[in-house]
């Protein structure tokens, strides 16, 4: 919208403001501004580690796998709809795909690229 052109601001700008860090910050601009950012959080990392196969464990670095997420993430998202892309994610980790209790794999529209499910959920 023209009246919140104003706003636009880069992820730079952004997390100078109070209370913005990475997360929220591109969480806003791909959904509010349709700005192609990932919105990279401990729910993406679950997902995507799940969905590449990368079992998360104390020896393992989770800046890297920060990183590897990010990156793979920002490869995908769409130009036209990145705001779809983090809130389909969001949903994802937050009804289907559980850090602790167990995944609903089985309805999951991720499972047949999914590495920890083609595991029989032995990496979950």
């Amino acid at each position: 919208d023209e009246q919140f052109k104003e706003f636009n601001y880069s992820e730079k700008e952004m997390i100078k403001m109070p209370g913005i860090g990475s997360y929220t910050s591109a969480a806003i601009r791909s959904i509010v501004f349709s700005q192609p950012s990932s919105a990279i959080d401990g729910n993406f990392i679950r997902v995507f580690s799940r969905l590449i196969g990368i079992k998360i464990s104390e020896q393992i670095n989770l800046k890297n796998i920060q990183e590897t997420v990010k990156n793979i993430c920002d490869s995908i998202i769409q130009d036209n709809r990145p705001g779809d892309f983090n809130q389909a994610v969001m949903d994802i980790a937050n009804l289907l795909c559980f850090p602790k209790a167990k995944p609903k794999c089985h309805i999951c529209p991720l499972s047949r690229y999914c590495k920890a499910f083609s595991n029989s959920g032995r990496d979950i």
